[in-house]
């Protein structure tokens, strides 16, 4: 008997690239779940890179997707109380800690606590893929996308979108 379809286990193309600003974390809805979508200012990142992430703070459950990028760390900053995030979700930064020392041995301590869920991302043929389960991702590695070879951009073939606004009334 056949395994059942898991729905969660799967490439899924959530934005074309174009349509995204990299100096801004953009909210994702996907099977329910919501993503927030980002590109760290860090400079080591590839510029095809996009992150992935549970679109909620660990402390206040504000959405991710509201805050901003930090120009200075390239991390990933909730807008509710500064936290900050880095591409594999733990916290790096809390502005409210005036103990630096005491804030290192407590993220060493109680991580997870602090740290935001990060899913698998990648970027092909000018489009961002996420796979919704972040428990597995050796088989997000594994599992290739699901891409039509009429469209692929190392062969030369291109897409593209537009968008009509139409007066109607």
């Amino acid at each position: 008997m056949p395994s059942e379809f898991d729905f969660f286990r799967q490439w899924y193309p959530v934005s074309p690239v174009e349509d995204l600003d990299p100096k801004k974390p953009v909210p994702i809805t996907l099977l329910g779940q919501s993503f927030v979508l980002w590109k760290s200012g860090a400079e080591h990142e590839q510029p095809d890179t996009y992150i992935a992430l549970k679109n909620e703070c660990p402390h206040r459950l504000a959405p991710l997707s509201e805050g901003r990028i930090d120009e200075t760390s390239g991390h990933l900053m909730c807008s509710y109380h500064g936290w900050q995030f880095d591409k594999g979700g733990k916290c790096q930064k809390i502005p409210q800690a005036d103990n630096p020392e005491l804030l290192e041995k407590i993220l060493e301590e109680k991580g997870d606590n602090f740290c935001v869920t990060a899913y698998p991302c990648l970027v092909a043929n000018g489009l961002v893929w996420i796979w919704p389960d972040a428990e597995s991702a050796e088989l997000a590695a594994q599992k290739s996308l699901p891409l039509s070879p009429q469209v692929d951009s190392d062969k030369g073939f291109v897409w593209s979108s537009m968008v009509r606004d139409l007066a109607y009334d």
